[in-house]
């Protein structure tokens, strides 16, 4: 019988409850497969060897991480990040606009709760720059999402015990919603909280809806929901960064017509998920370690 492991990294948890709500068709899975390792389900702490598929919840954000990944990575056979924060980081990853120590500083010692405050530095790991697994281990396959579809992990678990490769989404969100593409230019721009037009592309109605370069696969339910898609399926197949792709459409459509647009105050709309592994991080790292 194969076995499966599902190990979480920095996590809340979101993408194993995506992989319990499988629900019944749970139940058939677990019948031709052994799980022999889930925080949630399995009373097990060691991980096993021999693992046939390891699911990968979380990104990277300690020393301790990148240990339990590269384990993972040397006892399974086929490795699968699982959910945003695994594939690019997820939110997280924004806090890598800030340097460590002035985050640590805010976060143990500068909130107004907090007095005297120290920052943990005996027997913890060291905290790091936030980073997708990728950064560290060999990936096989990507399960995008925030939290991924429960069908999309179930798919793609059956094809990978079959020896098959998943297929994997060629589209756009943008391409899976019936209220776009955009067909004339935002002439402002949009608050989350104000009520959209029913019918009509939220880009178009000035509001940051990142569908146009996210990956497709969620069936586009946040723009049918009349939410802004915020792109965690992670950068479109043909989008080489998700962030620099949404600038660039949003400069195309409205850069005349948006006068209160600020890339400083606005750039965590486009790096929301994807600020981790975008070109931009790249070129941070690459001065980091040139300034060693």
């Amino acid at each position: 019988m194969k076995k499966i492991a599902i190990i979480s990294l920095m996590s809340d948890g979101g993408c194993h409850i995506a992989f319990l709500d499988i629900h019944e068709e749970l139940l058939q899975l677990l019948n031709q497969v052994d799980l022999v390792h889930s925080y949630m389900t399995v009373d097990r702490k060691d991980i096993p060897y021999n693992i046939d598929i390891a699911l990968i919840e979380g990104g990277v954000r300690t020393t301790h991480d990148i240990e339990l990944l590269k384990e993972a990575r040397s006892k399974a056979k086929i490795l699968v990040a699982m959910g945003s924060c695994a594939c690019f980081g997820g939110i997280p990853g924004l806090s890598n606009l800030y340097d460590l120590t002035s985050s640590l500083n805010y976060v143990y010692r500068e909130t107004p709760t907090t007095i005297k405050g120290v920052i943990p530095h005996e027997n913890v790991p060291n905290v790091i720059r936030v980073a997708p697994i990728s950064r560290y281990v060999k990936v096989d396959f990507q399960i995008p999402g925030c939290p991924p579809e429960s069908k999309e992990i179930k798919d793609a678990l059956v094809s990978l015990l079959k020896g098959e490769i998943p297929p994997q989404p060629t589209k756009t969100v943008c391409d899976e919603c019936k209220l776009g593409p955009p067909k004339k230019k935002p002439k402002r721009l949009r608050r989350i909280y104000e009520p959209p037009e029913p019918n009509t592309c939220l880009l178009e109605q000035g509001y940051f809806c990142m569908g146009s370069v996210t990956r497709a696969g969620c069936g586009a339910k946040c723009p049918h929901a009349g939410i802004p898609c915020d792109g965690c399926r992670g950068p479109a197949p043909k989008a080489l960064d998700q962030g620099a792709s949404i600038l660039n459409a949003l400069i195309t459509l409205a850069y005349e017509n948006i006068k209160e647009f600020s890339l400083k105050r606005h750039s965590a709309y486009f790096y929301r998920y994807s600020f981790a592994s975008s070109i931009i991080e790249d070129l941070i790292r690459k001065r980091l370690v040139e300034k060693k």
